[in-house]
């Protein structure tokens, strides 16, 4: 019954933190080009799409794949107070892809008045919760 209770909690925990998430975004100064070339990007997180109004999206898990399912690499990498910015060259024809991959967890909840909350990786997570 506690494994059930714990899951739920970290559920309804989720769940809540995605209510009140900002949304990140990355914006292309260019989205078609007629042969290959530079191609600068802004990245950020904010409360409303291509407004650089919260903080800048950390891209240290950002992976570029060229359209023969290779990868490149960002160059030109700058952060400021309220954006990222960084170049990729674009050498190929066809579709780019920008993946930003994270695995983790967050949980808030309270016992009593003082709130708690978890932040962690799903492996920890889940080593966490059978302990319960």
């Amino acid at each position: 019954m506690k494994y059930i209770l714990a899951l739920f909690f970290c559920a309804a925990g989720v769940e809540a933190s995605l209510v009140h998430a900002h949304g990140f975004w990355i914006l292309p100064s260019s989205t078609v080009l007629s042969s290959p070339q530079f191609v600068t990007f802004d990245a950020a997180v904010s409360n409303d799409p291509f407004h650089f109004n919260h903080r800048p999206l950390q891209i240290d898990a950002l992976t570029i794949h060229a359209p023969d399912g290779s990868k490149v690499n960002p160059l030109n990498v700058s952060q400021g107070e309220l954006r990222t910015t960084f170049d990729a060259n674009l050498e190929q024809k066809g579709t780019y892809r920008l993946v930003i991959l994270r695995e983790g967890l967050r949980a808030f909840w309270k016992e009593g008045d003082q709130p708690k909350r978890f932040m962690g990786d799903a492996t920890l997570t889940i080593s966490l919760q059978m302990n319960l």
